[in-house]
């Protein structure tokens, strides 16, 4: 299964858009032993931001695997903070370009954080439609950023 094939999968399972980001990579990377970490750590990125609409949860999963994949560990490292914030910048532009807003009440059309909101989300099946061309175009364009690094960063 190609890396731009994967994020469907995790969907279907029932991820949310920040895990399913976060998982396709790490999965290509074989970081097996994680992905039960990082799918806690990103559980409450999803429906932008808790459910509160703010930032695709998209998004907020590409930023993890960015930072995973060239951030800093030492507070000192500034070229790690210029790279991972030039690839945030990039991520973020060609989202935008992509699809016109970077918030999930945006590109959802719906507010998360009601019950009203969410079962229209849940009726449209956005989860399954719409939202699930956001996760897999936001692999394409992580893997496009992040080409070149090594596998395993």
């Amino acid at each position: 299964m190609s890396v731009e094939q994967e994020p469907a999968r995790f969907l279907l399972d029932g991820y949310n858009c920040a895990e399913s980001v976060l998982l396709t990579f790490l999965n290509s990377w074989g970081k097996y032993f994680r992905m039960g970490v990082a799918s806690a750590a990103a559980t409450a990125f999803g429906g932008g931001m808790g459910r509160m609409g703010y930032t695709c949860g998209a998004l907020s999963g590409g930023l993890i695997v960015i930072g995973l994949a060239v951030g800093r560990t030492d507070g000192k490292d500034d070229k790690g903070k210029k790279d991972a914030y030039s690839m945030a910048q990039k991520l973020f532009q060609c989202f935008k370009e992509r699809w016109g807003a970077l918030t999930c009440r945006e590109l959802t059309r719906c507010d998360l954080s009601t019950p009203e909101g969410f079962n229209k989300y849940r009726e449209l099946k956005l989860h399954e439609t719409k939202c699930s061309e956001i996760v897999k175009e936001t692999v394409k364009i992580l893997t496009s950023i992040l080409k070149g690094l090594k596998k395993d960063p």
